[in-house]
């Protein structure tokens, strides 16, 4: 009996620990597995969906935060040049408006630097109390520059009252290009006197700053992001030359009666076009006869519609194969845009006789009276200069030889001739690329083919280039070649009482047309290209 006990109790025993091992056992065995699956590590297929999922989720990340980065330069740029314009915008105009005296001079009345333009006010011509001077001043470790007010009161002082800076993004040739000044009809020279000396602004019609600056571009191209600012002082007094309808045709022929108002001969083309594209302006017609515009076998005259006095609506009549606008309309006021132009004085009754010096091939002709053509001394392929701008009066006319080049300065020039006002040889070329009026007072004017005339007009006399009173129905008209190499040949073309040819093959491009009759010859392209944003309406 007691020899059993042990045993059963032994057996008890094993019983139980062989419980407990099994148990651990399948725990273990747990464990071992899910060991076995760790260390086996990822599959063939689970690494290759990693290398090329991951690089292409880290590229796309990378991607979007160079592009927030790029965005966030050219927002800030934009928002920088943006809020220097407004900032300027709301400080020059008022400036320029209150202004009694305005100057170019590099040289400030008011602070230091160069000078881009200075402006005085309240008090009295001699004891002006108010100054401000705009300058340039270069940023440190930089290119560009910042645009500085200076303001000093009572009196001009080196040291100013108040220091403003108005703008911190300034191009270098922004910084050396001062304010444009467009005088009064009048006062034609002012511009030139103010590059050195205070001239009045009752003198100045217009004061135009244009800023160019660095830090951002026009959308969709890699222009700079520029600006310009045009205020008129308070005490001029636009006592004429009102600005023209802000809607006429760019191409006009005045004449109320002719039936022969426009003709465009056999494959001419007159193309008349406003902004951006072709033939999206319209011709206007005066006349109330029908067929008063001629288009002749395969010419072209490409424009939206004709505006004209005509009530029958039967303005055009056309040879075979022309082109033409179906659509005409009845307006019974085609009238002169430059009706209340006032011409300039013909200072042929006073003021200083001058003459062209001549140094090596180049002549240099200063403003003032003209008693004799001096074209008549000028050689074949010369250069003649007209400079400094101003009032140049031709009594006798003007010739330009063959080949001479001639440049004229901002200014008026009337010209007076017997027969010929100005006429030029083949193969010319005249530059008068910063404005000029060439007023036709007596005579005829004829520009030969084969050369290059670029004439930009005058703001003063509403962008006309040409304005000729001397043309009077077909006498003395004014006969134009195939010039207009250049953006424009001309500014506007104003010949009231008149006719203009154009003829013998080539391009001629026109900033607008106002003519009582116009010719327009066999191959000659003539394209109307208003030249300011007033004189485009279709």
């Amino acid at each position: 009996m007691t020899s059993r006990a042990p045993d059963r109790l032994v057996l008890w025993r094993r019983v139980r620990v062989g419980e407990g091992r099994g148990a651990r056992s399948r725990r273990e065995v747990n464990i071992e597995r899910d060991a076995r699956a760790l260390d086996g590590g990822f599959t063939l297929f689970e690494m290759l969906i990693v290398l090329v999922i991951l690089p292409m989720v880290i590229g796309a990340l990378a991607y979007g935060l160079v592009s927030v980065f790029s965005l966030q330069g050219s927002v800030s740029g934009r928002v920088t040049d943006s809020g220097n314009a407004q900032t300027v915008s709301a400080t020059f105009i008022k400036d320029v408006q209150s202004a009694g005296m305005i100057t170019v001079s590099a040289t400030p009345a008011c602070g230091t630097g160069t000078q881009l333009i200075g402006l005085k006010w309240s008090g009295s011509a001699s004891t002006y109390l108010s100054y401000v001077s705009y300058v340039a001043v270069p940023n440190d470790g930089s290119t560009t520059y910042s645009l500085v007010r200076q303001y000093c009161a009572p009196g001009p002082s080196s040291a100013p009252t108040a220091t403003t800076t108005l703008a911190t993004d300034l191009s270098a040739q922004s910084a050396v290009t001062s304010p444009t000044i467009t005088c009064a009809p009048a006062a034609s020279g002012c511009a030139s006197t103010a590059l050195s000396a205070w001239i009045s602004a009752a003198q100045t019609s217009r004061v135009t700053l244009t800023v160019g600056e660095t830090q951002s571009v026009i959308a969709g191209t890699s222009t700079p992001f520029s600006f310009a600012l045009s205020a008129t002082p308070r005490i001029f007094s636009e006592t004429a030359n009102p600005a023209p309808p802000s809607s006429f045709a760019p191409f006009t022929v005045l004449n109320t009666s002719s039936c022969n108002a426009l003709t465009l001969g056999n494959n001419a083309a007159l193309s008349i076009n406003v902004g951006t594209g072709t033939g999206n302006g319209s011709l206007g017609v005066a006349s109330t006869c029908a067929g008063a515009v001629s288009v002749g076998p395969n010419a072209q005259l490409v424009a939206t519609s004709v505006v004209t006095a005509d009530t029958s609506l039967n303005s055009v009549t056309a040879g075979s194969g022309a082109t033409y606008p179906s659509s005409e309309y009845y307006s019974g006021q085609v009238g002169n845009p430059f009706a209340l132009l006032t011409p300039p004085a013909d200072p042929s009754s006073g003021g200083s006789n001058v003459s062209c010096t001549l140094s090596g091939s180049t002549y240099t002709c200063p403003p003032g009276n003209y008693t004799t053509n001096p074209g008549l001394n000028f050689v074949n392929n010369a250069t003649v200069n007209f400079t400094p701008g101003g009032t140049f009066s031709f009594q006798q006319g003007l010739t330009l030889a063959n080949n001479v080049v001639a440049n004229f300065d901002t200014g008026t020039y009337i010209f007076d001739g017997t027969t010929s006002a100005l006429s030029t040889a083949p193969g010319i070329t005249i530059n008068a690329t910063s404005g000029a009026l060439f007023y036709i007072h007596t005579g005829s004017v004829t520009f030969a083919n084969n050369s290059s005339v670029n004439i930009s007009g005058l703001p003063q006399y509403d962008g006309v280039a040409i304005w000729d009173v001397a043309a009077v129905g077909t006498t003395n008209p004014l006969t134009l070649g195939n010039n207009g190499a250049a953006e424009y040949g001309y500014g506007g073309i104003y010949v009231p009482n008149g006719q203009v040819i154009i003829n013998n093959n080539g391009t001629l491009t026109v900033g607008f047309m106002v003519v009582s009759t116009a010719s327009i010859s066999n191959n000659v392209n003539v394209n109307i290209s208003s030249a300011t944003a007033s004189l485009s309406n279709g």
